[in-house]
């Protein structure tokens, strides 16, 4: 269950009912179901919603993932093409236990930091690499823009003293 404190609020029918609808809605867009219900393998066929991806035309299939859903985003794709996958980084706000040939990081949100940066470079790196021959598949959710770190002419530290100054005039992420 989602809502933590769902039996402590479900005080009348109504208000179970209003909850039951709320907690069906976080339900259907959380990481995992999402990928699970629109990305799916068959034989070596790829299909991710209406587009198909013929696997075997390949050479390397690389994934990466930034933001805070990023490690759920990386665990359902590996449960999805497993070995498949050549590599893979994703950076978040968790972790959990490792994922083969996808590393994963726990950066800092919703301030940058050097840990971000780092991951950011070896995000750079691992595309960099990526020919037309190789299946990039790219996971971005929430919270990406700090935990994605590659400020142009700026320190890691200038960025952040930047965001928190922001943020606590009242800016938010427009």
């Amino acid at each position: 269950m989602i809502i933590k404190n769902f039996d402590t609020l479900a005080t009348t029918p109504l208000r179970k009912d209003a909850l039951t609808i709320v907690e069906a809605g976080f339900e259907a867009i959380q990481t995992d179901f999402v990928i699970e219900a629109n990305i799916t393998l068959e034989n070596e066929t790829l299909t991710i919603l209406n587009e198909q991806y013929e696997l075997n035309a390949y050479d390397n299939i690389y994934v990466i993932a930034f933001g805070k859903s990023s490690f759920q985003a990386a665990q359902s794709i590996h449960s999805i093409l497993g070995d498949l996958i050549t590599k893979g980084f994703a950076i978040g706000v968790t972790g959990g236990d490792p994922i083969v040939n996808i590393t994963t990081i726990a950066g800092t949100h919703p301030s940058p930091s050097e840990i971000n940066h780092r991951a950011a470079q070896k995000i750079m790196q691992l595309l960099s690499d990526a020919t037309e021959n190789d299946l990039v598949l790219a996971f971005i959710s929430g919270g990406g823009s700090a935990l994605l770190a590659a400020p142009y002419q700026l320190s890691v530290d200038e960025q952040a003293s930047v965001t928190d100054t922001l943020m606590k005039l009242g800016a938010d992420i427009h």
